[in-house]
């Protein structure tokens, strides 16, 4: 299972993710060329303004990986090409 998370800057994922979905789901829509591995403790974003990086709301999408998936271990991974806002249109388009 993976679980998808928009992240702000200096926060670790918090609350419900945004959706859970098999990770051959996930393969499916967005497939697995984007993803860097950030750990399995969770991303840590650096703030360079705590006071407006707040206001700014998530930036990031992290995929967290609960169980190991055939290519990929557990933990948390970037996927650096994919906005909250594409993410969002993308997911909301197969009714997620």
């Amino acid at each position: 299972m993976a679980n998808i998370w928009y992240v702000a800057k200096g926060t670790l994922p918090s609350g419900n993710p945004r959706c859970q979905l098999t990770f051959e789901k996930y393969q499916q829509l967005f497939g697995t060329n984007q993803l860097r591995f950030l750990g399995a403790n969770g991303p840590n974003f650096p703030t360079s303004n705590p006071n407006l990086d707040g206001y700014r709301g998530a930036q990031y999408v992290v995929l967290q990986l609960v169980t190991n998936a055939s290519t990929k271990k557990k933990g948390f991974y970037l996927l650096y090409d994919v906005t909250p806002t594409k993410c969002e249109e993308i997911l909301k388009g197969q009714g997620l």
